[in-house]
């Protein structure tokens, strides 16, 4: 059963991961550094627990000798600290509280200012195997994959450059035949 993220008590409503929200920080990022115990403590403060975003990606490795074409899943990206679990995804998140999506789906949250900043390519790579994941995990479809702003119409979340490279991020159709198959056949 999930908690209420206000009271931190059990809550009667069941989290339905139905869609998957897209997020960015809004600060710039710095290359090198890290900025998920920041949102973290940052969350903390304002009453929410934890980070209210169940999955986290920074902008680059901290370690510079891992070459990008060496990450192949979510799971390596996670292992170089690149994409960081955030709010376990059975908990009510603390992302978008419009028409109640903090109940309905998964919080997905990009370090830097992706109205300035461009979408690093580390970032883009895992967005894709992670939503792909996520996707195929919950049976989510592209249609259900939106921007923070299509429901919080005051902001700009999660930028505009991030808006702009998304689309050829989302999974086609035969993409997503082909990673059923991979799954279903146990191919990995």
């Amino acid at each position: 059963m999930p908690i209420n993220v206000m009271t931190g008590k059990w809550t009667r409503l069941i989290k339905v991961n139905a869609w998957i929200i897209l997020h960015h920080v809004g600060v710039n990022a710095v290359p090198g550094r890290h900025y998920f115990d920041a949102v973290n403590s940052y969350h903390k403060s304002k009453g929410w627990g934890m980070i209210g975003y169940n999955w986290f990606i920074e902008t680059c490795p901290l370690n510079s000798s891992i070459r990008i074409e060496d990450l192949k899943t979510v799971q390596d990206f996670i292992d170089v600290g690149i994409i960081k679990k955030g709010r376990p995804e059975n908990m009510v998140g603390a992302h978008t509280f419009q028409q109640l999506m903090n109940w309905r789906s998964i919080g997905i949250c990009l370090a830097g200012h992706l109205d300035i900043q461009e979408p690093t390519a580390w970032q883009q790579r895992a967005l894709r195997l992670l939503l792909i994941d996520r996707q195929l995990e919950y049976g989510i479809r592209n249609g259900k994959v939106r921007f923070h702003d299509t429901f919080a119409h005051y902001k700009t979340c999660p930028g505009k450059n991030l808006k702009k490279t998304i689309h050829s991020h989302m999974l086609d159709r035969d993409m997503r035949y082909k990673l059923q198959n991979v799954v279903e056949n146990d191919l990995v």
